[in-house]
């Protein structure tokens, strides 16, 4: 085993998983054969192999590392509940383990039960109050129940002490969020900031060789901006691009195909991030004119003009209820379609269906409710059917930017701890002054914001209908 483990360390995992094979083959008990081949799958990034082997070896001998290799890859699976289960054998093995506690931690805070996640969190932080990924994820799991304020000084506090761990701009990244959240947009943007020197973040793009632009003089030079987040992150920092004019300099804009169709009317060449990266003297990305123009709560410039003009139809409502699955507040922003039902009941209001991916059940409750089904096979054909909107009713997705982009009245529902954008408390939003916010009391019920909607659409309904009288 040692020549094995020799070659394990030396990086030839698969010469050392064709010797690991063998000997398992030939020794279908031995442990050490079982837990360095899934060691070695793990390396090679063999996924369910490595479960498989990992698995075996377990099942011969209950051992601490094999256990927390298991956990670590259901994990990556994003299967929770066996990673869990998985996690509560090495618990019980080796309970003051540091790496056993923080999966534990990270299950339950994936699984929605951030309680449990807190409490372990805290457990951790007592033992070792300077260990700043597990002060990370509790800061994370506190701004995501809401409790603002302490994430911001637990954040805060292990800055000050630990300026120089290597993993301290992880806790300035995080920091951002809930400052933005209180609308503290000149400190919230400059620590967002934070992630154009996180080699763990850059390494998910594609990487760009020019200087970034820090907002100095770039007369006759070709600014290339990326959009490098989600689709409505695009649309909503778009509104910057008029400001660039002030730079008299050129712009490239590299934009995701199905988005330029419609910001094609902006006059400004776009490239598709799958092309090669074209010549330009220096970069930014939207998510950073936030920074560059040094925004706050009364400089937000208007949203980005679209190619549409809002000739709404009486009555006619869009509805989305649903965004991206593999967002990571998806859970909480997301409800099911069937909870409109009461929406649907209220006379003369025609609603017409913004959701792309409508699955079957979806649509068999859609037609029930005649509710009209347009082919949105572009985002052209997206804004065309905004454009003749009353009204929008929508989660937090790329609609909501959509449509308060058009400047169409746009009714957003959103969950108890909503993205920073939507900041907390208000019912407006300062990004989009045709939007009205509806947010949960707590988490996960959406009864009062539907209620609330309800109430609306019906006293609306019931004043045309007297007036029709």
């Amino acid at each position: 085993m040692q020549n094995i483990v020799k070659l394990i360390s030396q990086g030839e995992n698969e010469r050392a998983e064709k010797q690991l094979k063998k000997i398992a083959a030939n020794d279908a008990q031995c442990f050490d054969a079982w837990y360095l081949l899934g060691v070695v799958q793990m390396n090679l990034e063999k996924t369910d192999d490595a479960i498989a082997s990992l698995t075996k070896a377990i099942s011969l001998r209950e051992n601490t590392n094999a256990l927390k290799n298991l956990t670590s890859l259901y994990i990556k699976l994003e299967r929770y509940q066996e990673a869990l289960n998985v996690n509560d054998r090495a618990f019980k093995l080796n309970p003051n383990d540091t790496g056993i506690q923080h999966h534990r931690g990270s299950i339950f805070f994936y699984l929605g039960q951030y309680v449990e996640a807190i409490k372990t969190y805290r457990k951790m932080i007592e033992i070792d109050p300077g260990n700043v990924p597990v002060v990370n994820d509790l800061g994370v799991t506190l701004t995501y129940v809401g409790r603002i304020h302490e994430a911001i000084e637990l954040y805060q506090d292990l800055i000050k002490t630990c300026p120089n761990d290597p993993n301290i701009d992880f806790l300035r990244w995080n920091l951002a969020t809930p400052l933005l959240m209180l609308g503290d947009f000149l400190r919230g943007f400059q620590l967002y900031e934070t992630r154009t020197k996180m080699k763990v973040l850059l390494q998910k793009y594609k990487q760009v060789e020019s200087p970034r632009w820090q907002g100095e003089a770039i007369d006759g030079k070709i600014l290339f901006v990326r959009c490098v987040e989600g689709l409505g992150d695009s649309i909503q920092f778009l509104r910057y691009l008029p400001k660039l004019s002030q730079f008299h300099c050129s712009v490239i804009i590299e934009m995701p195909a199905h988005l330029q169709c419609i910001f094609q009317h902006l006059g400004v060449p776009f490239i598709d991030p799958k092309l090669a990266t074209p010549q330009h003297d220096i970069h930014t990305d939207v998510m950073s004119f936030p920074y560059l123009f040094k925004t706050d709560l009364h400089s937000i410039p208007p949203p980005i003009p679209m190619n549409a003009r809002h000739k709404p139809i009486k009555h006619r409502i869009g509805i989305a209820w649903r965004g991206h699955p593999k967002t990571p507040r998806d859970r909480h922003r997301s409800l099911h379609l069937e909870l409109l039902d009461s929406l649907f009941k209220i006379p003369k209001i025609h609603y017409v269906c913004l959701q792309k991916d409508v699955t079957e059940n979806e649509r068999k409750l859609l037609d029930m409710n005649s509710i009209e089904c347009p082919i949105l096979d572009t985002l052209t054909d997206t804004v065309r059917v905004l454009e003749n909107c009353e009204r929008v009713i929508c989660v937090d997705t790329m609609i909501a930017h959509l449509a308060g982009s058009i400047g169409i009245p746009t009714w957003i529902l959103l969950c108890h701890v909503p993205e920073w954008r939507w900041l907390l408390e208000r019912a407006d939003s300062p990004w989009y002054p045709s939007a009205r916010l509806f947010r949960q009391s707590k988490m996960d019920s959406w009864a009062e914001p539907l209620a609330e909607i309800k109430e609306l659409l019906s006293l609306s309904n019931a004043s045309i209908h007297s007036h029709a009288h």
